[in-house]
């Protein structure tokens, strides 16, 4: 909305302009015609000698005043664009944080312990929560290897890839910094709540395999470290 009325407002500036202009030439074309009394002929030689003086004279003062308001009208341009970007960072980043809770909510998990029929099926937290409970165990180097075999480690690793590219998209974004915290704690809370308990015991079972072979950090443990107990820029999360 405040960026319609900008535009309105620079289009009556223009449309102000032109009708000025229009004016002008009318009253150019109207004094160059002869008069029907003598004393009123604007044509003398006398007559045009002042105009010319008077014109150029008003000349400057006409390009000044027109410079100053093309400047109004680029300058004007110029928070309209600012604005239109601010709003088309702000619609990437709803639309990626709703695509990342459509992949969040599909995550299944087909249980079927005792072969019967029909199969129970979770979705979402619930999945995820009870996918991570299956590898709550002590041998944590074996359960990661069956992780890392299991193809719905590469659906949370691909999660877990999105979060991070939009909250790196947030930080990057044009929009104020004020805005901005609500949308480092509208994802602060997403990892803390949705996140963190089903990737705690991943994380912990990663951790545990990969010092056990002397291994570099992998992209679970690495994006878990990353947002554990993060230092939101421009939030305090103590409020």
């Amino acid at each position: 909305m405040k960026v319609k009325i900008k535009n309105v407002w620079i289009f009556q500036l223009l449309g102000f302009a032109a009708a000025v202009f229009i004016i002008t030439l009318l009253l150019i074309v109207l004094f160059s015609l002869p008069s029907f009394r003598t004393e009123f002929n604007l044509n003398s030689d006398s007559i045009v000698k002042i105009a010319t003086i008077i014109a150029g004279i008003s000349s400057p003062v006409v390009g000044i005043i027109s410079g100053y308001l093309i400047y109004i009208t680029l300058n004007r341009q110029t928070e309209s664009n600012n604005d239109q970007r601010e709003k088309n960072d702000t619609d990437i980043i709803f639309l990626m944080f709703n695509q990342m809770e459509v992949e969040y909510n599909n995550f299944r998990l087909t249980i079927n312990p005792f072969g019967q029929t029909p199969e129970k099926n979770y979705y979402g937290y619930e999945a995820l929560t009870r996918y991570a409970n299956m590898y709550r165990k002590t041998n944590l180097v074996e359960l990661y290897e069956q992780f890392a075999k299991d193809t719905k480690s590469d659906s949370i690793i691909y999660l877990t890839a999105s979060y991070d590219l939009i909250f790196i998209k947030i930080k990057e974004s044009s929009i104020p910094d004020k805005n901005k915290a609500f949308l480092f704690k509208k994802m602060y809370f997403f990892f803390l709540l949705k996140l963190e308990p089903p990737l705690s015991a991943i994380y912990n079972m990663a951790k545990a395999s990969l010092e056990s072979k002397g291994l570099e950090k992998n992209w679970i443990t690495i994006f878990y470290e990353k947002y554990h107990d993060i230092d939101l820029p421009g939030n305090n999360m103590s409020a």
